[in-house]
């Protein structure tokens, strides 16, 4: 009986052009669409401004360094600190460096030079590039100018000089993702969104299409065989498109995919009662579209994927994981495929989403068949003009 459910639902996905479209169409789409955006590994060329107030030797030496600097692109050379803050304002630069006067003089004396650099505080991204590419070459021209000071005054050779002004020095070692690039960042993220996204949607639209009668009688059942229908198909869908951003975008996977699929599936199943819960709220499609649409940015931006979970106020944390399950799935399965964590490593997190489930699947049975049992409309409105509107929405 459930095997001839399953057959049943798949061949309805096939002849359903929405459900098709969202089951083998989208996954694909929207991961290249997405991905493509950054496909630049680095945050390169960005243009800033230069007012060198000192105009000495030093100072036309680190302009010279800033303008080899791939990071950035020199644009404008202005005359006063005013043209330099206009010229952020008016968005024709990301940035600025402001050398002021006296700098070589300061340094000569044995005195501290400044070196002001400025930064578009409205895109935290492109601002903390521009303040690490300018601050590390700032860094090296002022330790090889304190050399050089110490060696000439103190009369001592040249390396103990250097010991002098570099009495300890930094290292660093990039884990997982030595480019930094955004790419490795946000795509596994915006993957992870597609999977809710599409599972709310196509797995809504299947659910709609036949409520009534899937409250009357052997609910569960019936909610599962559509369930794996939906699933055997997107999630093969979606291991192929990150098999191809691998290929294509380069994106560091190294971790274990059947681990991956094991998580996006336990995470998929604990999707069924807020479905269940939505879609007895909500008694068209369309009006649970718009729903599952408008909470897709508060989603990702709770489950602790973008903002670390130390700084989220316990409270929320708390609310967060008994009201939605994607908090025990987007950043582990960033994890699995980046990093390569084990099974270990993410075991609480699938924990989390079984408890989820268990907790929660019941109530979402009992809103379901309360709201639906006595009811014989089983649809309302088409198949295909509901299936349109959710597709239009998730797109």
């Amino acid at each position: 009986m459930f095997l001839n459910d399953c057959l049943t639902e798949l061949k309805m996905i096939f002849k359903t052009p929405p459900l098709l479209t969202l089951t083998l169409v989208a996954p694909l789409l929207l991961s290249f669409w997405f991905g493509g955006v950054y496909l630049s590994n680095y945050l390169d060329h960005i243009p800033v401004a230069i007012l060198d107030a000192d105009q000495s030797g030093l100072s036309r030496q680190l302009v010279s360094y800033i303008a080899q600097n791939e990071r950035v692109n020199v644009v404008y050379h202005v005359d006063k600190e005013t043209d330099l803050v206009e010229a952020i304002e008016e968005k024709k630069v990301s940035g600025g460096i402001y050398i002021k006067q006296g700098l070589a003089e300061s340094i000569k004396k044995g005195e501290q030079g400044q070196v002001l650099v400025l930064c578009d505080g409205t895109n935290t991204i492109i601002g903390s590039n521009v303040y690490a590419a300018i601050a590390t070459i700032v860094q090296t021209v002022s330790a090889g100018a304190s050399i050089k000071v110490i060696g000439v005054t103190g009369g001592i050779p040249q390396q103990m000089a250097k010991n002098i002004a570099l009495s300890f020095n930094t290292g660093e070692r990039m884990l997982f993702d030595p480019k930094m690039s955004y790419m490795s960042y946000l795509t596994i993220g915006y993957v992870t969104i597609f999977i809710q996204q599409l599972t709310l949607s196509a797995l809504g639209l299947m659910i709609y299409r036949n409520r009534g009668q899937v409250a009357e009688k052997r609910t569960l059942a019936q909610i599962f065989a559509k369930l794996f229908s939906y699933w055997a198909i997107i999630g093969g869908m979606f291991s192929l498109a990150i098999i191809c951003m691998q290929r294509v975008y380069h994106v560091p996977i190294t971790g274990s995919f059947l681990l991956a699929y094991v998580l996006a599936t336990a995470f998929v199943i604990a999707l069924i009662p807020p479905i269940l819960v939505l879609a007895s709220i909500f008694k068209t499609i369309d009006k649970y579209a718009q729903f599952c649409f408008m909470m897709s940015m508060p989603l990702f931006l709770t489950a602790t994927y973008v903002w670390p979970i130390w700084e989220m106020p316990k409270g929320l944390l708390v609310i967060v994981r008994m009201l939605w399950p994607f908090i025990n799935f987007s950043e582990p399965f960033q994890r699995i495929l980046v990093k390569g964590a084990s099974f270990h490593a993410i075991q609480g997190h699938l924990l989390g989403l079984a408890i989820y489930t268990v907790v929660w699947m019941p109530v979402a049975l009992f809103i379901f068949k309360k709201a639906y049992t006595k009811t014989k409309e089983h649809d309302e409105g088409s198949l295909t003009d509901s299936g349109q509107s959710a597709g239009e929405q998730t797109a």
